[in-house]
């Protein structure tokens, strides 16, 4: 999106500008379609990548936090909805460790795992099988990290990040 752009480029007053227009947009297309799960995709990935990277300790955790809610909710109108549930086992697996999301985290990518099955396209589904591992290593399971980068590597297998992790 045009503000996550201008985040990433460093352009503090356009990111600023267009994140209210995108959010503004937004929080009107979820409370005139609630029933509408990518709405509440984009809302809380708008929050995540434009809102978040500006935002004060306290200001970041309401924002993480709602944008949590709106992942669950798109998530309970479709289940099978893997963008959704990869920015939410992601948005778990990135708060710090005192918040005690990392069981939130590991179930919500075992479940991607479960979607995607063995399936090898699009190369972006070998991240979730890098995210499963590095939370396998978090919780100090090393064997089951290097296991899982492992299965990950063996569905693709010119993944750099997934060989490396197998090689380390």
């Amino acid at each position: 999106t045009a503000c996550a752009d201008a985040v990433a480029a460093g352009r503090a007053a356009d990111a600023a500008r267009l994140t209210g227009i995108a959010e503004e947009a937004l929080r009107a297309r979820v409370a005139s379609a609630p029933a509408d799960a990518e709405a509440h995709l984009a809302l809380a990935a708008t929050l995540l990548r434009c809102r978040l990277p500006a935002a004060d300790l306290p200001t970041r955790g309401a924002l993480s936090g709602e944008a949590i809610e709106l992942l669950r909710h798109a998530l309970e109108l479709e289940p099978a909805h893997w963008t959704a549930r990869l920015v939410l086992a992601t948005t778990y697996a990135r708060l710090p460790d005192f918040m005690g999301r990392a069981a939130d985290a590991a179930r919500e990518a075992d479940a991607l795992l479960a979607l995607q099955g063995t399936r090898t396209a699009p190369p972006v589904l070998a991240r979730v099988w890098e995210l499963r591992g590095e939370l396998w290593a978090r919780a100090r399971r090393p064997d089951s990290a290097r296991a899982v980068w492992a299965r990950g590597l063996a569905l693709f297998p010119a993944d750099t990040a997934l060989a490396r992790r197998v090689h380390a």
